[in-house]
């Protein structure tokens, strides 16, 4: 998979020829961080691992002191991203790391940080 540049939105039709094949390929992996993942520019970080890797998602601070990433894209690309995550800067705060897999929505076009 060839890197987003500046974390370009994707274009869907582009990628994979019709939405319908796109979402099939596709996975989406929910992954709660704990540890000290707030307060030391996560989100931000998480964000720029992204721009290197053709996924969409979100990632945002939780009520609980964790951190809740989403992030769709075929599933070896998903799972290249989150063991980006873990071999960066980032992988020192991470204590614990829940994921769950399921189908892609197809619901966003980039990556991003929700407050």
């Amino acid at each position: 998979m060839g890197a987003l540049k500046k974390c370009q939105l994707l274009d869907r039709a582009a990628l994979s020829g019709s939405l319908a094949l796109y979402q099939v390929m596709r996975k989406r992996a929910q992954v709660f961080y704990s540890g000290r993942v707030q307060g030391v520019g996560f989100r931000y970080s998480v964000r720029e691992v992204a721009c290197g890797y053709e996924v969409t998602g979100f990632v945002r601070n939780l009520p609980d002191d964790r951190v809740e990433l989403v992030a769709e894209a075929e599933e070896e690309e998903t799972k290249a991203f989150l063991q980006a995550i873990r071999d960066s800067q980032l992988g020192s705060y991470i204590r614990g790391e829940d994921v769950n897999w399921s189908s892609a929505t197809g619901e966003f076009n980039r990556f991003e940080i929700r407050h």
